[in-house]
């Protein structure tokens, strides 16, 4: 089913195929998808207002500076995505939700997750560039072999979070919760920064 055939034109989409392009300032108001794949598409700077997504995959797709206002997030999951400056912070996920949020080999530079909810989530082969994860729950979730160049963590609950394989971070424990995070042993070195510590290995 191609993109268009959905704008504002119906309020339930279900197990549907979804490829296609959206014009920039393009919007969707309102719909459900439930166990949906979108495949390919370009959804740049399109506007997702009050929708659901349920169970849904995003495979290949640009999302750069797409907005999900008051949208609602449940089980889905973001492979080989290209998804720079969104304000996920302007969403709603499902804190009930029995699996958590998935991105795998995406491209999330300068995007915000402040104050959100992210714990249990998984971030894989990610980059993270320029993030802003200021008082961001972080608890149990893994971000593996990603790169957090520049990432912003203060505030923030990082118990448990599973940092192992990723590079270029550095925040500050003493404005975090950090009991049992997981680093790589080169990264949790690079972390002693944070009280003048100088290790000569």
């Amino acid at each position: 089913m191609d993109l268009t055939e959905v704008i504002d034109a119906r309020d339930h989409v279900r197990g549907q195929r979804l490829t296609g392009d959206m014009a920039p300032g393009g919007s969707v108001r309102g719909v459900s998808f439930e166990a949906c794949t979108f495949a390919d598409c370009r959804l740049d700077k399109a506007e997702f207002r009050g929708c659901e997504f349920d169970g849904c995959t995003f495979t290949n797709c640009s999302l750069s500076f797409a907005v999900f206002g008051s949208s609602t997030f449940s089980e889905c999951r973001f492979e080989a995505c290209k998804g720079l400056s969104v304000d996920w912070a302007r969403a709603h996920v499902n804190p009930l939700s029995t699996a958590p949020m998935a991105f795998a080999d995406c491209r999330l530079d300068y995007s915000r997750f402040t104050r959100m909810d992210l714990r249990q989530w998984d971030f894989l082969r990610c980059s993270l560039k320029d993030v802003d994860f200021d008082s961001t729950r972080l608890a149990g979730a893994r971000m593996a072999d990603c790169d957090l160049e520049s990432a912003v963590f203060t505030d923030s609950d990082l118990r448990g979070l599973d940092l192992r394989g990723s590079s270029n971070y550095f925040f500050d424990v003493r404005r975090n919760r950090v009991e049992g995070l997981k680093v790589s042993p080169g990264a949790g070195v690079a972390l002693l920064g944070a009280f003048d510590i100088d290790y000569l290995g």
